[in-house]
This record gives C-alpha cells, structure tokens and sequence, in this order.
C-alpha cells in the first residue's frame, strides 16, 4: 500500500471517529460510551430523561414542523431499544427555547404528569406553564391546566416536576411581578418569583405557595425526593446581584428559608442561563452547579447527608473551559457522575467525571461532541440498574435528538 493510500485509509478513519460523535472510554467502574438509534425525527430538540416510579426510563422531546407546529413526544426504552414515539400533546403557539425544556414525572398509582410550555401574549417571554396528565400509563392524555393562577402575561416556565405524596409538585420561575404596576418603592417589581403548586391526578391545584420573592430570572431549577420530602435546588439573586445556588425543602407543608450550598460570590448583572442539578439516593443527597465567579468558570459539587440541611466543601470538577449545562446522577455506592459542556478551540463537547463522596475525582471522558450553539441544549443523563443513559440535541443540516448508553463494571 502506497504513502498516499495510507494516508487516506487514516484520514477516512479519523474523519468517522469524529463524527460517531461517540468515544470509547473505559475509566473507574465505567464501560465505553455507546450509541443508541433514538427515537426522534428530524428538526427535534429539548430532550429531557426521568426514571419513573415504575422503573421506566422516559424520553421526552419536542419537534416542530416548518410550519411552527410543535409536538410533544416521549418514548421508553426495553431491552436496549427506544419504542416508537408516543404524543403527548400539540400546537403552533408553544414557546420553545433551549434553555426552557418540557418535562415528565411519574406519581401516585400509574400516573404521569408532563408539562411544556404556550405563549400567553404577544411578548417573546409571555408564555405560560401547561401540565397534562396521564392515568393510563401514557395512552392518552388530559386537556393541560396550568399551575399558575395569576393570568399575567409574563414569563412563567423553567419547571421542576416532582412526586409529592399522592400527587406531583410543580416548581416554576414566575414573572408575575413584572406586570405589576409601581406604585411606591415597597411594591415588588422587575424581579422574578420562584413558586410551587401541587397537582393531583384530576388536574385539581392545591398549596399554592411562593418559595423565593428575588431569584435570577432564567436559569432552570432541580428537585429530587428525599425521604423528608422534595428538596429544590435554583439560582438565587441578593440585592447586590450575587447569583450563587439556594437550596430549600418542603416540609410539613411548608419551604424552608433559602440557604446557599455554597459560597461562590459570583456577582453578575444578567442571567447567565446555567441552572443547578440535584440527585438524591439513600442519605446521600448531591448538586452541582457552574460558577464563574473572580471571571473563572468552574464546574462544583457538593454532597449532604442529611436531606439538604448542610453541604460539604465544594469539589470543583472542571476548570478548563467549562460551558456549564450540568446534569448529575448519584450513584450506588454514594458517588456521583457529573456531565457538562466544555469548550475548548472553537469545539464543544459533552463531558462526564465521577467522583467520590470525599471529593476523590476520576478521570474525566467525553460522551459525545457537540457545540457552543445555544440549540444544541442542555444534555441530560439518568441511571437504570447498571446503565446510564445520555440525551442531547445534535446541529447538523437540522436539529436532532440523539441517544447513547454506559454500562458500569460490577
């Protein structure tokens, strides 16, 4: 074989290695990173994953026609293979945004609850929260109620779904004082509000309650179940504009005061659209977030043992480049496994690292490429037994959801 076809044969081999988008890490107690044919079409985005109660893994995902008619889809996975997509609902005056992403959770006896979000006005950010719901396991779905109940036309999204008892909690950012009219400097204005309502399996709203009168006004919020209750971890904003990450917890009814999980400092005038991840499994209880702060981004996490009530020290994961977008599953033996996004010469890739309850790191690997473009989303992540499975939103000609898998070492 001559020079030039070698040099061919290895060019052709690069070029495939890159786009596979996939790499082929063995690291700690983690196998390769493996592709898995998803279930979205073309011009899909917004993928989001949730394990339900019923131990089913649940896809979510939004495509929208050239028309702008968007449609809600989910799909499960058996024995390794996604099912056909199943609709959940439909319209051509959704609001859909990178960074707002629909959402399903599982709750009471078979139910399912799933929310995304429709314009309310004629402003780009009026747009409200609709929740359907599910009592046959997905075959059909309820016309969609909104947990909100104020009829502003402001921003009312970035939606945490948890289950609460026999019911499902919603959290949402909401907008409602933007529409409020200034009367004296004691009249809220201009800020965003974090709020929450319960759902029961009729669509009928209850505990109706605001969480936090000051927060940063687009960054998505977490929830995850202890066995105390729910506990919400978002972007919180002081007077001075310090946007650090507030924990609170749902108890007896009722939120506790907002406390920091740690403290960053970072003092910026504007949202920078990077909102926390929480994971809750036994007594462990672990967030990550993304810092910029002293102009230094940083990947954190800090880990409780005692539902959210105090952290660690936070770890810092990723100080090389790091775009933020973090998700985070707590793993059996009470580490965790934490993925971002990580720029770095004009290239962007999804990125994952465990690490140990002592702050211990492994070595972090890529799980797919992808880009610093606003569409490609925020790529998520879930574990079934000893598989975890990734999502995220690939650009190419079109947007499209695609799917992979990891399987850990036993």
């Amino acid at each position: 074989m001559t020079y030039s076809r070698i040099l061919r044969v290895a060019l052709i081999i690069q070029s495939a290695c890159f786009f596979s988008c996939l790499y082929h890490p063995k690291t700690d107690d983690m196998l390769s990173v493996e592709s898995l044919k998803s279930p979205a079409g073309e011009r899909s985005s917004e993928s989001n994953l949730h394990v339900g109660s019923d131990e089913k893994v649940y896809l979510s995902w939004v495509e929208t026609s050239e028309d702008h008619n968007t449609t809600l889809y989910y799909s499960t996975i058996n024995q390794g293979v996604w099912s056909k997509k199943n609709e959940i609902s439909q319209g051509d005056n959704w609001f859909v945004n990178w960074a707002d992403f629909p959402s399903m959770s599982t709750f009471g006896q078979g139910s399912i609850a799933s929310h995304f979000l429709v314009q309310s006005g004629e402003d780009t950010y009026a747009y409200d929260v609709n929740v359907s719901i599910s009592n046959d396991q997905g075959e059909t779905w309820s016309n969609p109620i909104s947990p909100h109940t104020d009829s502003t036309l402001t921003e009312h999204g970035f939606v945490s779904l948890v289950p609460y008892k026999d019911k499902v909690l919603a959290v949402w950012l909401d907008g409602r004082n933007y529409a409020l009219i200034q009367e004296s400097d004691t009249v809220p204005s201009n800020q965003m509000t974090l709020r929450s309502a319960v759902i029961d399996k009729n669509g009928q709203l209850s505990e109706e309650l605001l969480i936090d009168n000051r927060v940063c006004s687009c960054c998505q919020t977490d929830a995850a179940l202890a066995s105390t209750g729910p506990v919400l971890v978002y972007r919180d904003r002081t007077e001075t504009e310090i946007r650090d990450i507030s924990v609170v917890r749902l108890r007896n009814g009722k939120w506790t005061e907002p406390q920091s999980v740690f403290n960053d400092n970072w003092e910026i005038n504007g949202c920078p659209v990077n909102g926390p991840a929480i994971d809750i499994k036994g007594d462990v209880t672990v967030v990550a977030w993304y810092t910029q702060a002293n102009g230094v981004p940083k990947i954190k996490v800090a880990f409780s043992k005692n539902d959210g009530e105090s952290f660690d020290h936070a770890v810092v994961i990723s100080d090389s480049n790091p775009a933020g977008r973090v998700d985070l599953i707590v793993l059996e033996d009470g580490g965790a496994l934490i993925s971002w996004l990580e720029t770095a010469s004009g290239e962007a890739t999804v990125k994952a690292c465990r690490v140990n309850d002592d702050g211990a790191l492994g070595k972090s690997f890529i799980v797919a490429q992808s880009s610093e473009s606003r569409s490609s989303g925020f790529p998520k992540m879930v574990m079934k037994n000893d598989t975890i499975y990734f999502a995220w939103t690939e650009i190419g000609e079109a947007l499209n959801v695609k799917t992979a898998y990891m399987r850990l070492l036993k």
